[in-house]
């Protein structure tokens, strides 16, 4: 087994969710032809090939499982903080006069939570996710996991 750095891994396993992608679509797209009809693969060679690669790509997210013990707190409030920070984005803060279709006069509106106020906890939250980030890649680059072959 190959000693990799953590973010090295996170890389092959990106790399091999696309190599088990093409191979899924590759089957998608050849495995019915037109009877008689020469064929580009072998399609039960590359369904066991399929077999084998998503094995690998199982082995090696566990692998990274394993080594992410250690931060996987940080892992999920970056996830929480991404979600948030999306969320925010949907609340609406425009405040005034707005145009009531069908109706003579203007709506007007205000917004508890104001747009300035909006703006500056999206930044306290991005320089959080940003430190936690940081904080991840460190990691990532110092230690090492166990890859399968």
């Amino acid at each position: 087994m190959p000693e990799v750095s953590l973010s090295k891994a996170l890389k092959l396993k990106n790399r091999q969710i696309k190599t088990v992608r093409a191979l899924r679509d590759r089957i998608l797209a050849h495995n019915r032809r037109v009877e008689g009809a020469d064929t580009a693969f072998d399609i039960p060679a590359e369904y066991t090939r399929l077999l084998e690669e998503t094995g690998k790509l199982a082995a090696i997210k566990c692998a990274i499982t394993s080594a992410n013990g250690a931060i996987q707190d940080s892992i999920n409030r970056i996830a929480e903080l991404r979600g948030h920070l999306a969320f925010l984005d949907t609340v609406p803060t425009m405040e005034g006069p707005e145009p009531n279709y069908g109706m003579s006069a203007p709506t007007r509106y205000t917004a508890q939570l104001k747009a300035g106020w909006m703006a500056e906890e999206k930044e306290r939250l991005q320089n959080e996710l940003d430190e936690l980030q940081d904080r991840i890649d460190e990691y990532n680059a110092s230690v090492k996991v166990l890859l399968p072959d």
